[in-house]
């Protein structure tokens, strides 16, 4: 897979040989945390980026978003870069992309970046959505229907092949999709992702996730995310939101690698994860607009094994400043 994407990149980088000088857009992200119960310092600076979007002509445009607090760590150049890829349109209903992206997954849980969310499902948690990707997208007026193959983030080895639909229709938007990914098996694992987006006002708009896992039928391993968003004015908004994980299919696809990473395609066997909260959210800095943000975020976390009856509790009170700087813009 990343042998096809640097070829793409290659074929499209001589394409573009003597084209007008580039657009560049970039912007430099960090959110700092105070945690409590702290989760080891109380303050915690740990998210940072910095966003490259790069116009070369009207059809082809180049997307980076590294992540360095995971470059600094453990992680080499490639692996921080949630985004590293080309995208090409050479007409108005036919679209390519090539390179490190987010693997076509149902659900508007997938859509955040890291910045911008406190919490997450259990499954969601456990999935690792970057990764590299050759994707197709067919464009409609109101429609897009997108092919993917891409690395599976169900083992070490082996893609996952992704079909997607988004809709826009009136109040209605979806993010639907069927993937299968390579286990640690050398098997399949099969992904129903329905994400609903409803418009219900300006202000406020109402989200409803399910992701099933397939196993044994429907409706025995899944997750189900809904969320309520309202922001009534430029300085304030709120979101009420929680996550159901279930698996009671008598699968487990849940496999810890012999090189010790742990890679989920499902969720652990008669388990069953409760997660609610709500968050603030301030925009005091009219001259910032979304730019600068104060948050407060709270969530309370339920775990149960059916199998043994044991029942685990946990809160979590997350309050922090995140600031999005917008470099210097335009043609070099």
């Amino acid at each position: 897979m990343k042998k096809i994407c640097v070829a793409l990149f290659a074929i499209l980088a001589a394409a573009t040989a003597g084209a007008q000088a580039p657009s560049v857009e970039s912007r430099f992200e960090m959110r700092a945390d105070a945690k409590l119960p702290k989760d080891g310092d109380l303050l915690n600076a740990h998210l940072a980026n910095l966003c490259v979007d790069t116009r070369f002509t009207e059809n082809l445009s180049f997307h980076w978003r590294v992540r360095f607090s995971k470059w600094f760590g453990e992680h080499n150049f490639i692996n921080s870069s949630d985004f590293l890829y080309l995208k090409w349109q050479p007409f108005e209903h036919l679209r390519f992309k090539a390179g490190r992206d987010c693997l076509y997954i149902g659900g508007y849980e997938y859509e955040q970046g890291p910045i911008d969310i406190f919490y997450t499902s259990e499954f969601c948690n456990n999935v690792a959505p970057y990764k590299f990707t050759a994707t197709v997208d067919f464009v409609g007026e109101n429609d897009m229907l997108g092919l993917q193959v891409g690395e599976t983030p169900f083992g070490k080895k082996g893609v996952m092949l992704s079909a997607m639909w988004n809709g826009r229709h009136g109040f209605f938007e979806s993010l639907w999709s069927v993937n299968a990914g390579e286990n640690l098996e050398g098997k399949y694992s099969w992904l129903l992702g329905l994400g609903n987006r409803f418009l219900l006002t300006d202000a406020l708009t109402f989200y409803l996730d399910y992701t099933d896992r397939l196993h044994g039928g429907l409706l025995k391993d899944f997750t189900i995310v809904p969320k309520l968003t309202w922001r009534p004015g430029r300085l304030f908004g709120t979101r009420l939101e929680g996550s159901i994980d279930y698996n009671r299919s008598g699968e487990s696809n849940y496999r810890v690698s012999a090189d010790g990473i742990s890679y989920f395609c499902s969720l652990p066997d008669e388990f069953r994860c409760l997660n609610g909260g709500i968050q603030f959210e301030f925009f005091p800095l009219k001259a910032l607009g979304d730019d600068f943000r104060i948050h407060a975020a709270y969530n309370h976390r339920r775990t149960k094994s059916f199998v043994t009856g044991d029942v685990a509790d946990s809160d979590c009170l997350n309050l922090g400043i995140t600031y999005k700087l917008r470099l210097r813009s335009g043609k070099k």
